[in-house]
């Protein structure tokens, strides 16, 4: 069964397509009628009773295939349009050109084993493209079933035709030509079923998308749309950046909130991070309670990725600092953080079974990065950066301040750290 949301998705399509082909009958009507005038402007012996009277019909003929328009156009209004409309458009149209074919044998006197050799008979493939352009297979079945019935019953008492070349009107021939015209209907009914498909198919896509991009940054989200489940396990080990925040007191901070004031104060914490992020083209492996891991390099390590990590760790600072305004305004503390910078390589992948996976960044280089956002409380500072971090390209040695270094577990030697220099 279909989802409901694609169900009045699809719906609205069906009614802008319903749109589109109103306006596509008065263009072509109004087309129509041009050259009718030029084809028949100076032609036609102005005595000719017979002559006179299909004049008139083929006018009003065209006046009510441009009328049909107007009358789709004006339904197709979102507030007016109902998905049955386009049982009852296809209904006109089919008897439309049935009425057409079947006036023209009569004013004319024409057998109707010559159905097919009348002007009017074009207007049936015609007809039958305009239902293709639904996204409904059943209204392009419908249609093309009454069209090729009302045929048939116009040929149904054809008598063989007494003229030259007589044979091409003959019933084989026209029977082979309904056929030939049932399989160009089948032909776009079976269009119709695959565009059909594949609008569904698009919107589960989208939907999924849609999904995975709620929980996941949009990177991650295209690397699990485009790669096996084996394939994201597997990992790969690549240069990355990390950046690791964190709120300092906020436990003790949280104690005096209300719970709905901690929702909003991680909030808003969180849309600042999200924000720095998304700028640099960083993405946000996890939120830790009050701390957040962002990592610059994912999916693909670029050579800047340290630089705009430090560029990211200001903006934050800053944000940080323009928020704490705004809540110290209220009789609230300021928000401090602490921010830690390193690069190297680590295990990019998921982590997991069949029934959860996760997406994360795994080694050394993170480990470090939680160190160093730790020692900012120690050295007195909001942010602090590994030597490797500092001299990658694109950095600036007079933007960053030497610190003592630091000692981290699972290293033997003491790291070089450096703070940003503000201004």
């Amino acid at each position: 069964m279909m989802d409901p949301s694609h169900r009045a998705l699809i719906e609205d399509a069906e009614r802008r397509a319903e749109r589109l082909i109103g306006g596509l009958r008065i263009a072509i009507g109004l087309v129509f009628m041009a050259v009718f005038n030029v084809a028949i402007d100076g032609s036609m012996p102005s005595w000719d009773v017979t002559l006179i009277d299909q004049q008139i019909i083929a006018r009003v003929t065209i006046l009510l295939f441009i009328g049909i328009g107007v009358l789709a156009v004006y339904l197709s209004n979102r507030r007016r349009y109902r998905p049955w409309f386009a049982f009852g458009f296809v209904t006109a149209d089919a008897l439309y050109v049935l009425a057409s074919l079947f006036t023209a044998l009569a004013n004319t006197s024409t057998e109707p084993a010559l159905l097919f050799a009348l002007p009017s008979f074009f207007l049936v493939p015609l007809i039958v493209a305009f239902n293709a352009l639904r996204y409904n297979w059943a209204v392009q079945l419908y249609g093309s079933a009454i069209l090729l019935a009302g045929l048939v019953l116009l040929l149904g008492t054809a008598a063989p035709p007494q003229m030259l070349h007589a044979q091409l009107f003959m019933a084989p021939p026209n029977i082979m030509r309904l056929a030939m015209l049932a399989a160009f209907c089948a032909v776009l009914g079976l269009a119709v079923m695959r565009a059909r498909k594949r609008l569904i198919q698009a919107l589960n896509d989208q939907r999924r998308r849609q999904l995975l991009t709620r929980f996941l940054p949009a990177r991650i989200a295209n690397l699990i749309e485009t790669q096996s489940a084996d394939a994201l396990r597997a990992g790969s080990r690549q240069a990355v950046t990390v950046m690791f925040v964190d709120i300092r007191g906020f436990t003790a901070r949280a104690e005096t909130m209300a719970p709905d004031a901690v929702r909003r104060f991680l909030s808003d914490f969180r849309a600042h991070i999200a924000a720095a992020a998304d700028a640099h083209e960083g993405v946000i492996d996890k939120f830790i309670g009050d701390g957040a891991l962002v990592v610059f390099g994912v999916p693909k390590p670029r050579a800047d990725d340290p630089a705009r990590a430090a560029s990211a760790a200001r903006q934050i600072l800053a944000a940080m600092h323009t928020w704490s305004q705004s809540l110290e305004k209220t009789g609230l503390p300021p928000v401090e953080i602490g921010i830690g910078l390193h690069t190297g390589e680590a295990f990019v992948g998921t982590v997991g079974d069949d029934a959860r996976l996760e997406f994360t960044v795994i080694g050394d280089v993170v480990n470090v990065a939680a160190r160093l956002e730790s020692a900012n409380k120690i050295a007195g500072t909001a942010i602090l950066a590994s030597r490797a971090v500092v001299e990658s390209p694109g950095m600036r040695a007079k933007d960053w301040r030497a610190v003592a270094p630091v000692q981290i577990r699972g290293h033997s030697k003491q790291i070089d750290i450096f703070t940003m220099v503000e201004g």
